[in-house]
């Protein structure tokens, strides 16, 4: 097994969930989408070509990260009304703000991974964590050469698979250590959309849900989940766009 991870960077970054409408609150970390959609603007790739180069590679993605703070913003829009008539509203867009992180992507097939790789080092587009203001400044990318399949409950500031909230456990010697100041996250669960239909203008509906636990720098699972090993470095990784399913 072949693996990439990219270190990531960003001033600003946001991860809307779907279903915002005037409220787009972000997630903590990019979600399995938002990883395809990264991987195929560094390729060149619509949204579209992305998913399918996915599904039919059996490429699997992971990420951790963290930010120093949350903000809003205001977006003032112009929408259409029904009868063609048109109107203008606020959105409020909820937005990380100094968000470092490591995005991870794996695949068996060494050329499909190169070709991944490759991409990262050079991308076709600028990429964004987020909408198109939030530029994303890529530190470091790396090859991995043979990927090791294991279990390990020391990881944190990541997404599993599955609904996990029960296989959770406070890490009391990192709270001990936390300053006062500081704002614990909580472990939180999210239904995800994990594959698309696309219209022929390329508007996208979601069509298939995976439910992902997202965990902060203070929990840990309390019985070993699956996970890949980049070197030294424990990450939970997730096929999520095609008929093989979690590994």
């Amino acid at each position: 097994m072949k693996g990439i991870s990219i270190e990531v960077e960003a001033i600003t970054a946001s991860f809307r969930e779907a279903a915002g409408q005037l409220y787009h609150e972000t997630l903590p970390l990019p979600p399995p989408s938002t990883l395809a959609g990264f991987a195929g603007a560094a390729m060149g790739k619509s949204f579209e070509e992305t998913l399918s180069f996915f599904k039919r590679y059996h490429i699997g993605v992971g990420c951790q990260g963290n930010y120093q703070g949350k903000g809003r913003d205001l977006w003032n829009y112009e929408k259409i009304k029904s009868g063609g008539k048109s109107g203008t509203d606020i959105v409020i867009r909820e937005f990380l703000y100094e968000f470092r992180g490591k995005l991870y992507y794996m695949c068996e097939d060494k050329e499909i991974a190169k070709e991944l790789y490759n991409a990262f080092t050079a991308p076709y587009y600028g990429l964004t964590l987020g909408t198109s203001d939030d530029i994303a400044k890529l530190s470091k990318v790396t090859w991995h050469d043979d990927l090791k399949i294991g279990k390990s409950s020391e990881i944190d500031n990541t997404w599993i698979y599955g609904d996990q909230l029960s296989n959770l456990e406070l890490d009391w010697e990192k709270i001990s250590k936390t300053p006062i100041a500081k704002t614990i996250k909580p472990a939180i669960v999210k239904l995800l959309p994990v594959d698309y239909t696309f219209e022929t203008d390329g508007a996208r509906q979601a069509c298939s849900y995976q439910t992902f636990t997202f965990l902060g720098d203070n929990q840990k699972p309390t019985n070993p989940v699956s996970v890949y090993f980049f070197d030294d470095t424990v990450v939970s990784l997730c096929y999520i766009f095609n008929e093989k399913g979690n590994e």
